[in-house]
């Protein structure tokens, strides 16, 4: 897996970070189809929640040593839904995965990265991508364009059209 979740390094980054670029990238995804921006890290920015920098976020820690003691229940607040919805971890793994794959190669598509190299690189360093893939190219490479296409198509079937292989 990921050297750290993504929860986890929210937490660690800060919420007020994760709002900023939430804002930052609203204009990015604008427009593209089965995309919407995900207000919670705002919304708890804004509540004064801002990760472990105040012992304040996803987790609850410890008031003296700073210690993660586990999920803050109150946070839950903040999203949509009872929480009640249960997928197998395949079907989550696989939604996770396969969109940070579809977005760089929608990276290299618009120029936004050099090449492959560059994107794989990228991820690996600046996101954690799981390292032993080798990065989201070598990821395509090594499991098939025509099965990573397939599947993708299978959750666009049944998730909509942010699922849509580029």
């Amino acid at each position: 897996g990921f050297p750290v979740g993504p929860i986890t390094l929210l937490d660690q980054v800060g919420l007020d970070i994760a709002a900023h670029v939430t804002e930052s990238t609203r204009p990015l995804v604008a427009g593209r189809e089965g995309f919407t921006v995900n207000d919670s890290v705002v919304k708890m920015a804004e509540a004064g929640r801002l990760g472990r920098k105040n012992r304040k976020g996803f987790y609850a820690y410890h008031p003296k040593t700073g210690k993660r003691q586990g999920v803050d229940k109150t946070a839950y607040q903040f999203f949509a839904g009872n929480g009640d919805r249960s997928l197998p971890l395949e079907e989550i793994q696989d939604r996770a995965l396969l969109l940070m794959v579809n977005e760089a190669v929608m990276c290299l598509q618009e120029g936004l990265i050099a090449n492959e190299t560059d994107g794989n690189l990228g991820a690996v360093f600046g996101i954690g991508f799981l390292p032993f893939t080798g990065g989201p190219f070598r990821f395509i490479e090594t499991m098939g364009k025509e099965k990573v296409v397939a599947r993708m198509q299978e959750l666009e079937e049944k998730y909509g059209p942010r699922f849509h292989p580029v």
